[in-house]
């Protein structure tokens, strides 16, 4: 795998790092950059495929930004917004998605950084919370845990502050598969 400065890994974001947050391509232009994790600007993201069947007709719809993405396949970075479809349905959280992914394309999740905003369930989030997987939900968003209190699901992060609008910042630190 090609590195860049400081030993990060190279992908080919085809309008640049500079808009790495809108890549969303439906053909990778190097093979190698599938499942690579590379960070930009102290975030780390990762090269996922979308699943080919996450369209309107689901319940949880087209994916949005801010969406929880879910290992569908983690042999093949493949990922998806509908928990149904989950490899371990709820402990299978790959990232966040940065935008709205068509179908079947290519695209960078994040898997770590702080402030990330991530669509969020509920009313009530305060920092130092844990920002879990929503397993009773076809919204592919998180719920509050509180602190001090024993996650059911996957930790998507640690929550910074007040929920606003339908999102709410989480320090994001999701594990590289092994």
């Amino acid at each position: 795998m090609p590195t860049g400065a400081g030993g990060n890994p190279t992908v080919f974001l085809p309008a640049g790092p500079a808009n790495v947050d809108s890549y969303n391509e439906p053909t990778l232009r190097r093979a190698g950059d599938l499942g690579t994790r590379f960070v930009i600007d102290g975030v780390e993201r990762e090269i996922v495929q979308h699943d080919s069947g996450a369209t309107a007709a689901t319940p949880t719809g087209v994916v949005a930004a801010n969406m929880v993405a879910y290992y569908k396949d983690r042999l093949n970075y493949l990922v998806t917004n509908d928990i149904r479809f989950a490899e371990n349905v709820h402990n299978s959280v790959a990232g966040i998605y940065r935008n709205a992914t068509t179908a079947g394309n290519y695209t960078a999740i994040v898997t770590r950084g702080r402030n990330i905003l991530v669509k969020a369930a509920g009313a009530t989030y305060a920092a130092g919370d844990q920002a879990v997987s929503n397993d009773s939900s076809n919204a592919a968003d998180v719920k509050d845990v509180a602190s001090g209190t024993a996650p059911g699901t996957r930790s998507v992060g640690t929550v910074r502050g007040p929920k606003s609008g339908a999102n709410v910042p989480v320090d994001v630190d999701l594990p590289a598969i092994p």
